[in-house]
């Protein structure tokens, strides 16, 4: 009965979460992969010795290493494919529709949520970088995180909240060296 009653109360977000779901998946293998996946291909090779991948990350990227060494480790879970990769870009895709929804709703009300999720999840640039094994998907995702979590954090100041949006912080500038930019505007 619970289950429900929360189907109904959430029946729009749902159907958002299922747009998002079916736009992200979509052809997901459809396209060849580029140059730039080919190195993220190249680069989390299971094969590839952990030194080594710590190195290449280093030389080629000049980013952090949290994304590739989630696509290693689902590259040695599942297999090392392009599809596997960019499985993971999708379904970050997918939370970040969710989060957005969530940012939307405790910085508002639950309508400024929906609309948020709805827009983001519609969105073309969201679309396609959700379908690419590139982390520029994990770092708008760790960026909604970071501002939900600074949110939760000062309506509720305690430790808990204190270190997790702190982690998330980290993650955000670990996934790109970009994501600066955004825990620097939070400081602010």
């Amino acid at each position: 009965m619970k289950i429900i009653n929360l189907i109904k109360e959430n029946s729009i977000l749902i159907l958002i979460l299922l747009l998002a779901t079916f736009l992200r998946f979509y052809h997901l293998d459809f396209q060849s992969i580029w140059l730039d996946e080919i190195h993220t291909l190249k680069e989390t090779d299971p094969e590839l010795p952990f030194k080594e991948f710590v190195s290449v990350i280093q030389f080629r990227e000049g980013m952090g290493h949290f994304y590739f060494l989630i696509i290693r480790i689902l590259n040695e879970i599942f297999s090392y494919s392009t599809y596997t990769a960019r499985m993971f870009s999708a379904v970050i895709g997918v939370l970040s529709v969710f989060y957005i929804y969530k940012l939307g709703k405790i910085i508002f009300n639950k309508e400024t949520g929906l609309i948020a999720a709805a827009l983001l999840s519609i969105n073309w640039f969201a679309i396609l970088y959700s379908q690419e094994a590139r982390p520029y998907i994990l770092l708008m995702f760790l960026v909604i995180l970071s501002y939900y979590r600074l949110i939760v954090f000062l309506k509720t100041k305690s430790i808990k909240n204190a270190i997790i949006y702190g982690i998330i912080c980290g993650l955000v500038f670990n996934s790109h060296a970009i994501g600066l930019l955004s825990i620097f505007s939070q400081y602010l």
